[in-house]
């Protein structure tokens, strides 16, 4: 199954979310590939570790200069996770949606999962990563100005006669929408009505990570890990209700 990560504006967590869900499931034995479709501004390799061994990416590819498996680099503390990295030096205008579909066509029984980090907005690169894509994944947090970014996505998907997508919420604090500080998830999913597919938290242990190494994996036995743990589930078609969730660190600024 291949799915296209997208938002409506920057800063939503789609690289995270990528990074996250394709380690969890790969850890539960399925093989995941990592597409990073934001042209010139890639950051997947470096959200996995994997930045000194970009060699290819996905241009050259599209442009035959280099073979699919030359271009993918393989994990090397996830055995069955895979990253296809985003040239720097290019254009989102220099790949075509019909390049991706049919590297979306050579890709899609080789592995079971393969996600697509899109860029933000509704541009030319949003509609190259979402082309291909069999699904698609919309992630967004629970303010005003990302809720609205998201329902032009929405429209915009709608427009390119797909699917909608199935929805997270990232990066989401209880006590902040139980003060109305931000928009509750119910709230989110009456005005944008598509299907809820998770909420990850607010983690301090990814902002940590990230701050000290460039890296957003959520650690084991955190409450974001066990979030992208019941997503994974639901991706592999198992029902799991929704986690209880504890109050963010980040509240304490509001008491």
């Amino acid at each position: 199954m291949i799915y296209s990560v997208i938002s409506g504006k920057g800063g939503t967590g789609k690289t995270t979310f990528c990074a996250n869900i394709g380690k969890t499931l790969a850890d539960k034995g399925k093989k995941v590939l990592l597409v990073d479709m934001d042209i010139g501004l890639r950051s997947l390799d470096i959200v996995l570790g994997l930045a000194d061994k970009v060699v290819y990416d996905i241009f050259d590819v599209c442009e035959g200069r280099v073979e699919l498996a030359d271009a993918i680099i393989k994990h090397p503390k996830h055995e069955s996770l895979f990253l296809l990295p985003a040239p720097q030096t290019i254009s989102k205008s220099d790949i075509a949606a019909s390049q991706i579909r049919a590297l979306c066509r050579e890709i899609h029984d080789e592995f079971d999962f393969v996600f697509i980090d899109s860029p933000p907005g509704i541009e030319r690169g949003f509609e190259c990563a979402v082309a291909g894509a069999d699904r698609h994944i919309l992630v967004l947090t629970a303010d005003a100005v990302c809720i609205r970014g998201a329902d032009r996505v929405l429209g915009a998907l709608e427009a390119l006669g797909e699917d909608c997508a199935r929805t997270v919420i990232n990066r989401y604090r209880p006590f902040w929408a139980k003060k109305s500080i931000m928009s509750s998830a119910e709230d989110i999913l009456n005005t944008l009505s598509t299907d809820l597919l998770g909420i990850v938290p607010e983690s301090r242990e990814i902002l940590l990570t990230s701050a000290l190494n460039g890296r957003s994996i959520s650690p084991p036995r955190s409450e974001a890990s066990a979030a992208f743990a019941n997503i994974a589930e639901r991706l592999l078609g198992n029902s799991v209700p929704l986690m209880k969730m504890k109050e963010s660190f980040l509240s304490e600024i509001f008491k």
